[in-house]
């Protein structure tokens, strides 16, 4: 005789509804991840550390293609270590960034820590096109969280080789960046006196509202 074999399911008029396991909303998740999670249990100060930490020490760069080019203009992103200036591939930038992504409390926690931990060179970027850029391409909460910027000397300044650093016009191109903290300039094509340098310092500032920006030349520090 054969033997029956128990269904892998349980018959519609044996089902009871009490064996269904409730179904979380959303604050019930977040509760239960935050009970159950050893990352989550540990004090918001120490967790924001611990991903600053994970997430910083790179330069999110985007690269700009001339509109002259033939082929259609776009933006390309990459991250560089800041340690040995190489490049991550596809997947060390979707493992890193996805990081954020984990739960919904952690992306709350930091969304917006790449922004505020690492630099962003912008070396290619028409001038005429930042203020453009800026707005098509990060939203205004991501500019806010920007830190630390590098960029061509010349970049702030309108013509800064012809005549004396002093008379140089410059330019608000960061101005929108609220939490900007820290601008590096590379001026190693530039001799610049202490003195030219203070000048250039103090006029980046005044123009771009921030009189506390700490500016940083690849050839020294002010």
């Amino acid at each position: 005789m054969r033997r029956s074999i128990a269904p892998p399911y349980t018959p519609r008029d044996k089902f009871e509804m009490t064996e269904l396991s409730p179904i979380l909303s959303k604050e019930g998740i977040t509760e239960s991840n935050a009970q159950s999670s050893r990352l989550l249990r540990l004090p918001a100060e120490l967790r924001t550390k611990i991903f600053a930490h994970t997430l910083g020490g790179h330069e999110m760069r985007f690269s700009w293609q001339d509109k002259g080019c033939k082929r259609p203009s776009k933006r390309i992103f990459g991250i560089r270590r800041r340690s040995d200036n190489s490049a991550l591939m596809r997947e060390e930038r979707k493992m890193l960034l996805n990081i954020t992504l984990i739960s919904r409390q952690i992306y709350t926690e930091t969304g917006l820590l790449p922004f505020a931990v690492n630099t962003f060179p912008f070396t290619m970027l028409p001038d005429a096109e930042q203020e453009k850029w800026f707005a098509q391409k990060l939203l205004v909460a991501q500019q806010n969280a920007i830190t630390t910027v590098r960029c061509p000397v010349q970049k702030m300044f309108f013509e800064f080789e012809a005549g004396p650093v002093a008379s140089r016009h410059c330019t608000g191109t960061f101005k929108q960046l609220g939490s900007l903290q820290c601008l590096v300039l590379e001026a190693e094509n530039f001799q610049l006196s202490r003195e030219e340098k203070e000048i250039v310092v103090k006029k980046i500032r005044t123009v771009n509202g921030k009189d506390m920006l700490k500016v940083v030349f690849l050839d020294g520090k002010i």
